[in-house]
């Protein structure tokens, strides 16, 4: 469930029946050091474009596990960097990612 403008916000994912040929990268958490699979989620789109079979997919982590992906303290890149910083734009970026393919779902945008 995604809060989107305010409004919490359901949608239900089909996961693909085969996973990715390679190693994937989840679209939502971008995290490039997965302990995880990452397989293809499909959803139809709100109303007319939905009921006409339109869909919307995304990779990501097979058991949703971008939050806690997110939330691990990140690699020290320079002298100085600020981890803490680090952490809570990745957290921020999660949630602007997953409100967008909310917003695609259902704006068909």
């Amino acid at each position: 469930m995604a809060d989107l403008d305010g409004d919490p916000v359901g949608i239900m994912l089909r996961q693909a029946e085969r996973a990715p040929r390679s190693r994937a990268q989840c679209s939502l958490c971008e995290d490039v050091q997965l302990p995880n699979p990452v397989l293809f989620f499909s959803v139809k789109r709100a109303g007319d474009a939905g009921r006409n079979g339109d869909t919307v997919g995304t990779l990501a982590c097979a058991n949703f596990e971008c939050s806690a992906n997110v939330r691990r303290r990140p690699a020290l890149a320079y002298i100085g960097f600020d981890l803490e910083a680090e952490r809570r734009r990745r957290i921020a970026a999660l949630q602007e990612r997953v409100a967008n393919f909310v917003r695609n779902v259902r704006d068909g945008d």
